[in-house]
């Protein structure tokens, strides 16, 4: 499944020239509360970040919206900048997909993927619109959100691009402790006793015979 994180990851040089480009000329503020998520995650001040020339400052930016753990702001971003200023374009690519909306917005919550034969009509007829490079973000912009798990759509607007899923680390089971061995006490050695000597006897001079 893409995320919204995917877009900016899988930008070519056109795409991100055209969004960065649009979102600072047509919403202002939104672009720089992109430059303030992007230098907070790059550890940069955001001043030094809107110092660059503007190629190099975009390029920054794609690179932090990247990354997974901005996959929130990322999606707030692309959701408020389509719908703000690009909801016919969205609103088409909808009426193509035949998924009932209003103004861009889905009615249902989590409407199924189409038939393949209407999916891929209407990526190829809505990519080939006024504008392709920016008609690409919207595709996977879609294709990006939570509610829209199509594996088609995602191979079709990303292509060999999209990210393989993150494999879980296999924790391996911790091996069984061996037994105690019983340590057998070596018995201490029996105290030497000393014996005294018995004390020795003394022998009384024998007296004379009388004469």
């Amino acid at each position: 499944m893409s995320l919204s994180t995917d877009v900016f990851r899988s930008m070519t040089p056109e795409e991100c020239t055209t969004f960065f480009t649009s979102l600072r000329d047509e919403l202002k503020p939104l672009y720089r509360q992109a430059e303030v998520v992007s230098a907070s995650v790059l550890r940069v001040r955001p001043v030094y970040l809107g110092q660059q020339p503007f190629p190099k400052r975009i390029e920054m930016m794609r690179k932090a919206l990247a990354l997974r753990i901005n996959a929130e702001p990322a999606g707030e971003l692309l959701a408020s900048f389509i719908l703000e200023k690009h909801a016919a374009e969205l609103g088409e690519l909808l009426d193509l997909l035949k998924i009932e909306h209003e103004d861009g917005a889905l009615k249902g919550n989590a409407p199924s993927e189409p038939d393949a034969k209407i999916l891929k009509a209407a990526v190829e007829k809505f990519t080939k619109g006024e504008n392709p490079a920016l008609r690409s973000v919207i595709l996977k912009a879609f294709a990006g959100q939570p509610a829209i798990e199509w594996p088609m759509l995602d191979e079709l607007a990303f292509g060999a691009s999209l990210a393989p899923p993150v494999a879980k680390p296999v924790v391996k089971p911790a091996p069984k402790p061996s037994p105690p061995v019983a340590h057998v006490a070596k018995p201490a050695p029996a105290p030497k006793t000393i014996s005294k000597p018995a004390p020795s006897k003394s022998v009384a001079p024998a007296k004379p015979a009388p004469e």
